[in-house]
């Protein structure tokens, strides 16, 4: 809808509104309204609707993928990995799906599953950096950090901006005691970021003195 492309999302979720009036059923209407209430910050209402939509439409992956985002959000964590399982099932080439999937059982602490997952994404879509950077981080948990730099490193390689990488390679080089390695990967994020309090903390912790 061009209405919400405009970011326009009131204009937007009172017209997907008048065309449910007049045709209930619609999947698509359903799932463009829960977005636009999303955007408007409305998430009970939001939430209501990707249930309409996946009513009307049980394979909707985007929707069970958006629905989970949106659970997670609130702080269901299990509830969201339930809609992620939905989204990977009916979805299953979808990257994305495998990486939120992935973060979300991160965070209730199934790393092990995760890791599954990240490597299910990147078997998709080897060039993703996220994936690699997640999978990093879910190495380093469970203290594979020789594997864990390496996922690093490629995400670096494909993303060479991203300071959480460079803050994460850092911690992983700094647990194995390659400490100028890790001090240039902190002094590289605050060059990207002058203001990342996570690599100003770290870089200080490893030089005894003040960050300027």
């Amino acid at each position: 809808n061009a209405l919400a492309s405009q970011g326009q999302y009131a204009e937007a979720a009172r017209y997907y509104e008048a065309s449910l009036r007049v045709k209930p059923e619609q999947s698509a209407a359903h799932y463009d309204l829960a977005n636009a209430l999303n955007r408007l910050r409305q998430t009970e209402e939001a939430s209501v609707q990707y249930w309409l939509a996946l009513k009307a439409k049980p394979e909707f992956a985007q929707a069970h993928n958006d629905l989970g985002i949106l659970l997670a959000r609130q702080g269901k964590l299990d509830e969201a990995i339930l809609q992620l399982r939905e989204a990977v099932r009916c979805e299953p080439r979808s990257a994305a799906f495998h990486l939120n999937l992935g973060k979300f059982l991160a965070a209730r602490r199934d790393v092990g599953e995760a890791i599954t997952c990240y490597n299910a994404a990147l078997q998709i879509a080897p060039d993703n950096a996220d994936a690699h950077n997640a999978l990093g981080s879910a190495l380093a948990t469970t203290g594979q950090l020789n594997d864990a730099i390496v996922q690093f490193q490629e995400a670096l390689r494909l993303r060479p901006d991203n300071v959480i990488t460079h803050l994460n390679l850092g911690k992983a080089l700094a647990a194995q005691g390659q400490t100028e390695a890790a001090i240039r990967q902190f002094t590289e994020a605050l060059h990207l970021k002058p203001d990342f309090a996570p690599a100003r903390l770290e870089l200080e912790a490893l030089t005894g003195h003040k960050s300027q």
